[in-house]
Order: structure tokens, then sequence, then C-alpha cells
């Protein structure tokens, strides 16, 4: 993925100037390199934050919808579990796809070419909405096979339920995602984060209707789901129409210009994902199969995670922004400088709940249970989970930093080999064969990341990454 100059000048010359005379300080849409430089763990926290809020706010809707399904009983939380990593393995490769359009977006950001990000930005939309009627059809029909997963006709039915009704939730999901991806690389994170919060406070309300009030049970959890993605996008679409307004759409040749260049960065994005978090659900049918209470142990620990670890992962989004910047303006120096501030920045909140977990893994576990024996289970858990995300904040840091600069096929075949490698066969010696159930497969987690992360940060520092960059300049703009 080299790009190739012909020119006879230095390459990272000719995009600076292109930048300076493209690109003004006056104009939000067009923040370059010259614009952070100086400043940048400032200009991260100023991305981040946002972020930052809407992880915690969408960590927060699967946190109230399991907290609704706990107190149904241990057979729904196991049911809603397995369904929830389904639905998950199923909208993976969509949503890693998609994500590519932050750094395409960012990266002709930093070379300057405003056209190019904002035509990357409409090829996104096109193909989300074509991906999320598709994939809603194929998960509706798939959803019943769950029913073959489950210990229980109980969890049986909770998973089927939520399954098919939160899949038919895709069109808006993926747009959301989509148009979220686009606002992060255009460096306007605060309008995913307003859509999310209010999509987020629907959820519970909606939540307490159905469930209390109507009492849908499973269903009505899923449906409070459904009804907030499609508020998620309409608000994020209301929140951004000014900055597509007057944009001209894409005709077929430019749009078959711009998905080549999406797929570039977002197939190996994708295919990364998808792989990793069928790892990751072959797992989860190892402790199905183990029972409802190891299940149940394991999505709690999943919940848990989500609402410590995702703030952290905000930084490295921030960062993968900075670094496509960077990329795209050929300053390389700064890739590491920000892969080391988004550490830093990341790294400090994930060490704080990590030691939250470990003082008060029991407490924890008993908000989603009183059973005394899956609260034991849930809190040796919630100890490797811990455990876990601090390594985890490396390993995401460094992969996305990487992914921004462009080095997006070693982060794939990286994280596609380590996740079947290493994770499904220490879950299966740890926790089936030994007899550790979920707690042995977090152990086999732990590992996983540990190694992964080592192995980022390795190509990170040693600079090889810089063979892969830029890929949005080989493209030519649209007439």
């Amino acid at each position: 993925m080299e790009y190739e100059d012909s020119s006879g000048e230095e390459p990272g010359h000719r995009h600076r100037e292109r930048h300076r005379h493209r690109s003004g300080s006056a104009n939000t849409e067009n923040v370059g390199v010259a614009e952070w430089e100086d400043r940048i763990g400032a200009h991260m926290v100023t991305l981040a934050w946002p972020i930052a809020v809407s992880m915690l706010s969408y960590a927060t809707m699967s946190f109230v919808d399991t907290l609704f399904v706990s107190h149904m009983g241990t057979a729904e939380l196991a049911g809603v579990g397995l369904a929830t990593i389904a639905c998950f393995t199923i909208v993976c490769f969509p949503i890693g796809f998609l994500r590519g359009a932050k750094v395409t977006i960012s990266q002709s950001i930093g070379a300057g070419d405003l056209p190019q990000a904002h035509r990357q930005a409409s090829a996104a939309r096109v193909v989300a909405l074509g991906i999320g009627f598709g994939m809603a059809i194929a998960g509706v029909l798939l959803a019943p096979l769950l029913s073959h997963l489950t210990e229980t006709a109980a969890s049986a039915e909770a998973a089927t339920t939520y399954a098919r009704i939160r899949l038919l939730g895709c069109p808006a999901l993926f747009s959301y995602v989509a148009l979220r991806e686009s606002e992060y690389g255009f460096g306007r994170p605060k309008g995913p984060m307003r859509a999310t919060l209010v999509s987020n406070a629907v959820n519970i309300g909606l939540d307490a209707l159905f469930v209390w009030g109507l009492d849908m049970g499973v269903a009505g959890v899923a449906f409070a789901t459904l009804a907030a993605h499609v508020t998620e996008i309409c608000v994020l679409a209301w929140i951004t129409r000014r900055h597509r307004a007057g944009r001209q759409s894409l005709r077929f040749d430019a749009l078959r210009r711009e998905f080549r260049l999406l797929r570039e960065v977002g197939l190996p994005t994708g295919a990364q994902a998808l792989i990793e978090v069928g790892a990751f659900a072959t797992v989860t049918a190892m402790l199905a199969n183990a029972g409802d209470a190891e299940l149940a142990a394991h999505q709690i620990g999943i919940q848990v995670i989500h609402l410590t670890l995702l703030p952290p992962m905000a930084s490295a989004d921030a960062a993968s922004v900075l670094s496509g910047n960077a990329a795209g303006a050929s300053r390389f120096d700064l890739v590491p400088r920000v892969a080391v501030r988004a550490m830093m920045l990341g790294g400090t909140y994930a060490a704080l709940a990590s030691i939250a977990l470990l003082l008060f893994s029991a407490p924890i576990a008993s908000i989603f249970t009183e059973d005394p024996a899956l609260i034991r289970t849930a809190s040796m858990v919630l100890v490797f989970a811990g455990i876990f995300q601090v390594a985890d904040v490396a390993n995401v840091v460094a992969r996305e930093v990487l992914r921004g600069a462009g080095d997006v096929r070693y982060a794939a075949i990286v994280g596609i080999t380590a996740a079947w490698t290493v994770t499904p066969p220490l879950a299966y010696f740890l926790g089936v064969r030994a007899g550790y159930g979920a707690v042995g497969a977090w152990a086999g987690l732990c590992v996983e990341v540990f190694v992964v992360a080592g192995v980022f940060w390795a190509r990170l520092l040693s600079g090889k990454w810089k063979t892969a960059p830029r890929m949005n300049l080989r493209v030519e703009p649209a007439e």
C-alpha cells in the first residue's frame, strides 16, 4: 500500500503545502496536523472525552439491559448473554468495515483533501444501508439456531427472542456507525455523543415501560434497544444535517472509487473483528455447554468490563484520528508520540478501574444476582477482567494507532492469529477440561491480550509500519 510519487518533489513537503493551501484554522472540518502537533495531549483530550461519554452511554445501555434481564432469572440471563454474543458476531464485520471510514477520512484531512473526505463519508452511508437490510434478513433467519447451544428450554427461548428482535435494527445500527465514524474522522465527536445520550435515555425509559409496565419480559428489553438504535441515527442525522447541506450526491463511478478505498481499509478491519469475535463466540459456546451459571458469570464479566474498559478506548479512537492526520501529511514522527499520549491517558483510567474490580469484585457481582454460587464465580471472573483490561488498553491503543497510520493488514493478521491460536485452546483446557469454567476462559483471554499488546507495541516502536500508510492518496479526486 505504498504511495508512488512521480512528481519528483519530496512527498511530505508537497502534502504539507497542499494542506496549507486547502485548509484554514477557521474551518473546523479540516483540522490538520498543524492544528495539534504542539499540543497532542490537549487535542487528544478534546477528541476523546465526547467519545468516552458516548462509549459510557452505550455501555450503560447494555448494562441496564442486563440488569433488567438478570432479575428475570438465571436462564433468561444466560440466554440473553448468548444472544448478545451471537448478535455481535453477526454485526461485527460490517461495523469493522465501516470503521475504515474514520481512517480514510482522517488521512484525507491530513493530506488537505477535504472533498475526498466528504466523498468517503457519503460512500460509507450508502454501504451501511445496503449491508444493514441484508444483515437484518439473515439475522432473523439464523436466530432460531441459538436454541441448539443452550442448556435449557427457557434459556433457548430467551436467546432466540432477543436475537430475532435486536437484529431487525441492523439498518439503523449500521447507518449510525457510518455517520459516527465519519464524524470522528472529521474531528467532530460531540454529535455522536449527544445522539447516544438521547438514545440511552430512550432505552432506559422503554425498558421500564416494557418490562415493568407491560410485562413483556426479554422481548421488551430487545424492543427497547431496537427503538434506541432508531432514535440514535435519527438524532445524529438531525445534528449533522448542516455539514451535509449542499453536498452533491455521488455518481456511480465516484461511489465505486470511494468504495474501493473504503474496502482497502475496511476489509482487514472487518475481517479481524469477525474472526476475533468468532473466537470469543466459540469460548461462549463452550461455556454454554458448561451450564447456565457459568454462562451467566461470563455475561456479568462482559457487561462490567464494557462499562469500565470503553472509556479508555476513547483515547485509542482519538489516537487513530490523529495518527491518520499525521500519516496523510507524511508526519510519521508524530505517530509514536500520539501512541504514547493515548496510552498515558487511557492507561491511567484502566489502572484505577482494575484496582476497583480487584477490591470490590463480590459487591459488583451481587448487583446482578442474589445467587451465592453465581456471585462467587462472577467475582473470580471480575478479578481476571481487571487484569485483562489493563493489557487490553495497551493492545487497543497500539492497534488503533497502527490502523490510523495505514498498517491495517498487519494489525489484522496479528489479531486473527492470536485470537485463534491462544484463546479457544486455553479456554478449552482451562475452562472445560480443567473444570474452571468461566474463570478459566477469562484466564485464557488475559494471556492472549498480553501477547498481542507486546507484538503491536514492538511493531509501533520499530517504525516498520511506515511502509504501509497514505493509502488515501492513491485515489484521484472525482471530477
